[in-house]
């Protein structure tokens, strides 16, 4: 099974040397389609014999990403971006994994790392990024776009994988980035108000630009849309995403009921625990606080919330059991 590992960039030149080193041991080839660099980023990439491709940019990020699925001969396509890196120990399972896998597609964890000054230190999700190469299999949506749909409407499987990528792209220039997603978001918002997923990144780039009422109003409106079907994924997103603007007002025990909704469909979702326990706190139930703070303790083993500040909450939890304020 041959391996084409498809990628888009511009002016990538910070991460790209990064993201090639990760994947060059496994990929039988690398595609990359520049819709416009004007710095290192193409020298960077012929360095490790990629096959490069212009694309005029059109504001559609699918029509880029299914240029260099077009481009690919390989027999699978790993989808990374430039601000990506493969997991070492997951670029030694990709091998067998297509090798013997009856799946068409699999779901790998991409860990996003948040700026330094952020509630968590990263966020893992979900996505589809190695899948057989058919024609039938392209993205949709100019922004945010998925490939899930084309898959599944071709009756292809799709499964878990235990695979990760570690994305850095959030950690510098998010409000660029997110200034320039409102744009064609609100413009596909405006074009299909219905559409849940659609409401949902809109409220996430609200979030991102400190737009709070306007990111509620969008998530509120993800939860109430028809169509599509949100996954229980990007449900228990939803509600820590509300859960976390309620605290950030002092609206605790708004918060906390938010935080439990995520809690319910991801019992181990370590930043809606965090969430809730500083509810709890603030609304006086130490116990339940205390509880939440301890759960989140076992389950967090990388450190996905600092244990810096975990462990002092639990210690404001035992000194206010005891009766000591101090």
């Amino acid at each position: 099974m041959r391996l084409s590992v498809c990628m888009i960039v511009k002016n990538e030149q910070e991460f790209i040397e990064n993201c090639l080193k990760s994947i060059q041991p496994i990929a039988d080839e690398i595609i990359v389609v520049d819709t416009g660099s004007s710095d290192k980023t193409l020298e960077i990439a012929r360095a490790f014999a990629a096959k490069i491709f212009s694309f005029q940019w059109i504001n559609d990020f699918s029509a880029a990403r299914n240029e260099a699925l077009k481009q690919a001969t390989g027999d699978w396509i790993l989808h990374l971006d430039a601000d990506e890196t493969l997991e070492e120990t997951s670029a030694g399972k990709i091998r067998p994994l297509i090798s013997t896998t009856d799946s068409d597609a699999l779901i790998v964890s991409v860990r996003n790392y948040h700026p330094p000054q952020d509630m968590v230190k990263y966020l893992d999700s979900g996505q589809i990024r190695l899948f057989r190469n058919r024609p039938e299999y392209r993205y949709r949506n100019a922004i945010h776009e998925q490939i899930t749909f084309s898959i599944e409407e071709n009756g292809g499987s799709i499964k878990d994988a235990p695979l990760l990528i570690h994305h850095f792209g959030y950690q510098t220039g998010n409000a660029q980035k997110a200034e320039r997603n409102r744009i064609l978001l609100e413009k596909k918002v405006q074009e299909n108000p219905e559409d849940g997923y659609l409401q949902f990144k809109l409220g996430e780039t609200y979030k991102a630009l400190q737009l709070n009422e306007k990111a509620k109003t969008c998530f509120l409106k993800a939860l109430s849309a028809n169509e599509p079907k949100l996954s229980s994924e990007i449900l228990d997103s939803i509600y820590l995403r509300l859960s976390q603007l309620e605290l950030s007002e002092d609206n605790y025990q708004q918060s906390v009921a938010y935080g439990r909704k995520s809690l319910a469909i991801n019992p181990d979702n370590a930043v809606s625990l965090y969430i809730i326990s500083i509810g709890f706190l603030y609304t006086g139930r130490v116990d339940e606080a205390d509880a939440a703070l301890k759960h989140l303790k076992e389950i967090n083993v990388n450190e996905t919330v600092s244990d810096n500040d975990i462990t002092p909450l639990i210690q404001i939890c035992e000194n206010l059991k005891k009766g000591n304020t101090n």
